[in-house]
């Protein structure tokens, strides 16, 4: 808005003649216009990402294509999240691989049965180190792809049709972490918000070049059902090979904080 009023102000200043100010303020009035709008957009965008941020339990099936290094991958799985708590189970059948996500909160276990290994990652401690977005996107606990990135920071694509579901499209920059090589992590994502209750069916997140990285696609969902007792526990197979990633997590979260100051 200020780049908007500097350049009217500029013109008026040039323009003297009454014909060439009439022109000049009505030419201001245009460009004032889209302000106005986004100013609406803003309000829009925030109220859908309140929706979204009110889910706190659902249990949905979802579809991953992913587009990495020349290579594209296909997922399929389900997710369940009751609060901090998940259950996530992603099938890979490319790569003939299975993952099962869980966490109560506290501890999140990630397993991948083909490796016989099981990854933890203390969330508590993750916290208590001063990396709560770090824990937040472990377990899931924003239905927003954005995260922290700020409402005035993403723009309005348009209101449409998902599925013969009204959606609304937003879309925005990812903040790059530092260190991490050009191109490996994306640098833009597009949701689409469920109009009527805020759920994401939908996140297409794109390269810097504009290619897309990984699409993720949600269906089948409920909000607010039934667990079965033990959904959000886990159990360590004894021989399972145990790799404590809580280290790695706090260091990469240190780094990414000195890479901001």
């Amino acid at each position: 808005m200020f780049r908007v009023l500097r350049a009217c102000s500029l013109m008026e200043t040039v323009m003297m003649t009454p014909r060439s100010l009439f022109a000049a303020s009505a030419f201001c009035l245009l460009l004032a216009t889209p302000a106005a709008v986004r100013a609406d957009d803003a309000a829009e965008i925030a109220a859908i990402r309140k929706k979204a941020g009110e889910i706190a339990n659902f249990r949905a099936s979802m579809a991953m294509t992913m587009s990495m290094m020349g290579q594209r991958q296909e997922m399929t799985g389900t997710v369940q999240k009751q609060g901090q708590k998940l259950r996530m189970e992603t099938d890979m059948p490319a790569m003939g691989m299975k993952q099962i996500v869980v966490s109560d909160g506290k501890v999140v276990h990630t397993h991948i049965p083909m490796m016989n290994m099981v990854q933890t990652m203390d969330v508590e401690r993750i916290r208590k180190a001063g990396a709560d977005d770090m824990a937040a996107a472990m377990t899931q606990e924003q239905n927003d792809p954005f995260g922290a990135t700020k409402t005035e920071d993403l723009t309005l694509v348009g209101r449409e049709k998902l599925d013969d579901a009204d959606v609304v499209v937003v879309e925005g920059p990812i903040p790059q972490a530092p260190g991490v090589a050009p191109g490996m992590l994306p640098a833009k994502v597009r949701a689409w918000f469920d109009a009527k209750d805020g759920m994401v069916r939908q996140s297409v997140f794109f390269a810097q070049d504009g290619s897309e990285m990984i699409t993720q696609k949600v269906t089948d969902y409920e909000i607010n059902p039934t667990f079965e007792e033990g959904t959000f526990e886990f159990q360590v197979p004894a021989d399972a090979q145990v790799v404590d990633m809580t280290d790695s997590i706090i260091k990469m979260a240190e780094t990414l904080r000195q890479g901001q100051d």
